[in-house]
Formats: C-alpha cells, sequence, structure tokens
C-alpha cells in the first residue's frame, strides 16, 4: 500500500562539514555544524587538511565522528 515513500534519515550521519583546522587520524577538534560548536574525532587513516570536507561517520555521545571526503 505504501510502496514508494521516502527514506527517512535519523541524525547528521552521512553529512558534509569543513574541517576548520587539520585533523590527524584519532584525534578531536572543534567543528562548527548546523550552527553549533561539536567535538569531532577523525576516525580515518589519514589527516583531514584544514578546509577539507569530511563525511560524518556516526554520532558518538556529543562527538561527531568523521573520516576526509573521498
Amino acid at each position: 500500500m505504501r510502496r514508494n515513500l521516502p527514506i527517512m534519515r535519523s541524525g547528521p550521519a552521512g553529512e558534509l562539514l569543513i574541517v576548520t583546522e587539520p585533523l590527524p587520524p584519532g584525534k578531536t577538534c572543534r567543528i562548527e555544524f548546523r550552527g553549533s560548536s561539536w567535538s569531532a574525532i577523525n576516525c580515518g587513516e589519514s589527516v583531514i587538511a584544514a578546509g577539507a570536507r569530511a563525511r560524518i561517520e556516526r554520532v558518538d555521545g556529543l562527538t561527531l565522528v568523521v573520516h576526509a571526503d573521498t
């Protein structure tokens, strides 16, 4: 009966943001996202350069878990 419903997303997982300072793997920094300041941790294997895009993998408490957008 309801076959073509849009996919409903919950939370910011999958969204992109801009990293304002270099973010090495396993390290944290502060990031502005949706008008608020968040802690972010790089779960990837390479440094995310300042000004580069990162993708949110998941939210862990009040921390955005991100990796470089490829």
